[in-house]
């Protein structure tokens, strides 16, 4: 596998963020987590959203934490397990 095609699929701690906010959408985004992910709202409702390294690394355990709430409550069919692995 090349280069890019890493940065196109991130694993670990980059993925998980990037599969979650793909649920949210743009309000959401302002709001959930403090705003902590507003930055993204441009990618909202996309597939997947791109995270970088270093905002993977900023978010808190806390804000991550009221994301995964969100989205299980706005998308009840959402099993997290599996989400989450690359």
């Amino acid at each position: 596998m090349g280069t890019g095609d890493r940065q196109a699929r991130p694993t670990g701690s980059r993925a998980g963020p990037g599969k979650l906010l793909g649920f949210v959408g743009p309000l959401a985004l302002a709001v959930v987590g403090g705003g902590a992910f507003a930055r993204y709202v441009r990618f909202a409702r996309k597939a997947f959203v791109p995270v970088t390294m270093e905002d993977a690394a900023r978010a808190t355990v806390s804000q991550i934490q009221e994301l995964v709430r969100y989205v299980l409550q706005s998308h009840p069919g959402v099993i997290l397990d599996g989400l989450l692995e690359s």
